[in-house]
C-alpha cells in the first residue's frame, strides 16, 4: 500500500475532528486518521524528499489546512476545530469537493496563477496537489531526465575512462582509496579499493561499459575466479547495462565464500547523482515556513 491521495484524506480528517469536537493540533489527530484509513506503520514512516517529516504527516498538514480554507474547519493559532459547515458535510455523506467553496478557490487561485487573479481553479479534487508535492514531483521529473542523460553519457565513454569513473565513485562513497589496474594486464580485475591505510583489506572491482549487452554468468564466474586468485572475499561488479538472472545466480551460489555486489546501469546513475559525481547542483531554492512557536 502507498500513501493515498489528498482527496482521500479530507473526509477522514473531518471525521476525527467531528468525533473529538474540540480544538486540536494537526499532529494530535495523525494516529486516529491513519487507523481510520488503514495506513500501515511502514507507510506512515515513509519520508518526504527533505527527510524532515513523513509523507503521511505532510498530507495531514496540508489537507487540514485545505479544509480550513474551505471553511469546514476553524483555526485558532495552531489549533483546528470542525465548523457547523463541516458537520453538515459529514452528515450529508457527500463527497468533499473543495472547488465548490469560494474561500478555497480564492486561496488556490493565488497559488496557481499570481498573474491572473480571475483564473479559477481547474484541478479536479482527485488531482489536487499541495505545494510541497508539486515541488517534489517537479524535482523527481528533472532527476528522471538527468538519470537517463547520465546513463547515456556513461555508455559512450571509453572503457578505460569508465573504469576510472568506477574507482573514483567508490572513493566518493567512502570505501577507501582506490586505483585502476593496468589496462592490458589486469587479470580480470579493473580496480582495487584499499579499505585501510595499509591495504590489509581490499575490494576488487570489475567494470564493463556495455551499451545493450547484459552481463551473463560467464563474466561473473570469471570475476569470481579472479577474486579467488587474489585471495580476497569482497568484490563489486559494475556495468552500464544490467545482469542476467544466471549472473545473479552465480553471486547467490557463491555468497558463502564471497561478498559480491552487482550494480547495473540504473543503480549506477542513481549513485552518481546521489554523490554529485558526473552531476552537479544547478540551482538552490530556499523554502521557508511559518514559525508557529513565535506566535504562541
Amino acid at each position: 500500500m502507498t500513501i493515498p491521495k489528498d482527496s482521500e484524506f479530507l473526509k477522514s480528517i473531518l471525521q476525527v475532528y467531528s468525533k473529538k469536537n474540540i480544538e486540536l493540533k494537526r499532529k494530535d489527530i495523525e494516529e486516529e486518521v491513519a487507523d481510520l484509513m488503514g495506513i500501515s506503520p511502514e507507510d506512515r514512516r515513509l519520508m518526504v524528499r527533505s527527510g524532515k517529516e513523513s509523507k503521511f504527516s505532510n498530507k495531514i498538514h496540508w489537507n487540514t489546512y485545505f479544509l480550513f480554507l474551505a471553511g469546514l474547519l476553524s483555526r485558532r493559532q495552531n489549533y483546528f476545530k470542525i465548523t457547523p459547515n463541516g458537520l453538515q458535510v459529514l452528515q450529508s455523506n457527500e463527497e468533499i469537493d473543495l472547488k465548490k467553496y469560494p474561500s478555497f478557490i480564492e486561496a488556490t487561485d493565488r497559488w496557481k496563477n499570481t498573474t491572473n487573479k480571475s483564473q479559477k481553479i481547474e484541478d479536479s479534487q482527485s488531482n489536487l496537489e499541495n505545494p510541497e508535492e508539486k515541488i517534489e514531483n517537479a524535482i523527481n521529473e528533472m532527476n528522471s531526465v538527468l538519470h537517463e542523460e547520465l546513463l547515456s553519457k556513461l555508455k559512450e565513454v571509453e572503457p578505460k575512462r569508465f573504469e576510472a569513473i568506477v574507482v573514483v565513485l567508490m572513493q566518493k562513497m567512502g570505501y577507501g582509496v582506490g586505483e585502476a589496474t593496468p589496462y592490458t594486464k589486469d587479470g580480470g580485475i579493473d580496480g582495487i579499493i584499499n579499505e585501510d591505510e595499509l591495504g590489509l583489506s581490499k575490494i576488487y572491482l570489475q567494470a564493463k561499459r556495455y551499451k545493450n549487452i547484459n552481463i551473463g554468468s560467464p563474466e561473473v564466474q570469471q570475476f569470481v575466479g579472479a577474486m579467488a586468485s587474489k585471495s580476497t572475499k569482497k568484490g563489486v561488479f559494475i556495468t552500464t547495462s544490467d545482469f542476467t538472472e544466471a549472473a545473479k545466480d552465480v553471486v547467490e551460489k557463491t555468497e558463502s565464500l564471497y561478498n559480491i555486489i552487482l550494480i547495473g546501469g540504473s543503480d549506477l546513475a542513481k549513485l552518481m547523482i546521489k554523490y554529485n559525481f558526473g552531476a552537479r547542483r544547478s540551482r538552490h531554492y530556499e523554502v521557508k515556513e511559518i514559525d508557529s512557536s513565535f506566535f504562541e
